[in-house]
């Protein structure tokens, strides 16, 4: 399960997925993983949320 932010909420999204990666960072760690399959209507919200990310980090801002 992802959770992901939305508005002040977080919204549950539902895949199945493989850790590729993991680094550590001072203490915190980064993940790389491939997201193999999804619930049904959970690709799409997902896919919402990364370009909203992707359009704010563009215009200068944290969608996050």
């Amino acid at each position: 399960m992802l959770y992901i932010p939305e508005n002040k909420d977080l919204e549950l999204i539902k895949t199945e997925s493989t850790i590729i990666w993991i680094e550590e960072d001072g203490g915190s760690y980064m993940v790389g993983a491939a997201f193999n399959k999804f619930a049904p209507g959970d690709l799409k919200r997902f896919r919402r949320w990364l370009l909203n990310c992707i359009k704010a980090q563009k215009e200068g801002r944290s969608y996050i």
